[in-house]
């Protein structure tokens, strides 16, 4: 179970070759140990580069900024291509024209007059956490408004080939039909799918908690691609191992297929409480 946070994601380009590289990396964990330590979390690039799934889907559903060594805008582009375009870019030799009587040497050992430009930029790069958390806070209001006339809504993908699939429909079912039948809304794939705008219009302006039923995560990747705000997700797998139960078949449920639905039913329900409270 995962109820999502709201934070800002700082991808930074350390490259290694030249100084600005350096400080890159030095103003990125000045950033995130010392100014906005509750704000943000890093992105690792190479592993996002790499194909990092959690990486990936993170800079898709939070604003992101990108802090980049050099003109290449390594970190930028990189973002841009496989999740979406930042929020905000820093590049260290912008600011660096700022300061026309520094020259950076070092790769390794910041000299006192480096360590004092990597502060002026981590200053920036935190003005650009503050930009963000800010736009955050609006559509927080937003989505409060939406709430208070609405419910929160869940998307599950319960496939017809696997086992947990038949749990994941039983799960979403207790949900909205005896546990939290005033706050929760089921809205169902094949209409956002088709684009039918009633439900594009709840998934973009109410809570969503996604519930997939396998390692594919179809409704979690259907509500990014649909812009889509997700606040919290189950994984049923990760539920099924942690209590042990494992239904039947893909048709029949059977005792511990029914336990697993109503153990994961009580987790969706404890979500739907925790976002109801924070809108």
């Amino acid at each position: 179970m995962t109820l999502t946070k709201w934070k800002v994601g700082i991808v930074s380009c350390s490259g290694e070759e030249i100084p600005e590289g350096t400080i890159s990396r030095v103003a990125t964990r000045l950033v995130l140990d010392k100014l906005r330590p509750d704000e943000t979390v890093t992105i690792c690039l190479p592993l996002f580069l790499a194909g990092g799934e959690g990486e990936r889907t993170f800079a898709k559903l939070f604003p992101t900024i990108t802090v980049d060594g050099c003109e290449k805008r390594c970190a930028e582009i990189g973002t841009e291509k496989y999740s979406g375009k930042p929020f905000a870019t820093v590049v260290v030799t912008d600011v660096l024209k700022k300061c026309p009587n520094l020259t950076l040497k070092s790769r390794d050992k910041l000299s006192a007059e480096e360590w004092k430009f990597a502060e002026k930029v981590a200053e920036e790069i935190a003005k650009k956490v503050d930009e963000a958390s800010s736009r955050q806070d609006e559509q927080l209001r937003s989505e409060k408004q939406w709430t208070e006339k609405g419910k929160i809504v869940v998307v599950a993908c319960a496939g017809m080939d696997k086992p947990l699939g038949l749990v994941t429909s039983a799960s979403v079912f207790k949900v909205v039909e005896a546990l939290r039948p005033q706050k929760a809304e089921l809205v169902c794939i094949p209409p956002l799918l088709a684009g039918v705008s009633t439900y594009s219009e709840l998934i973009k302006n109410l809570p969503v908690i996604t519930v997939d039923g396998c390692a594919e995560r179809c409704a979690t990747k259907l509500i990014v691609k649909s812009g889509g705000k997700i606040r919290g997700r189950i994984f049923v797998p990760d539920s099924a191992k942690k209590h042990n139960l494992l239904p039947e078949s893909a048709s029949h449920l059977g005792p511990n297929g029914e336990k697993l639905a109503e153990n994961i039913a009580e987790e969706i329900a404890s979500m739907v409480d925790s976002l109801t409270q924070e809108t």
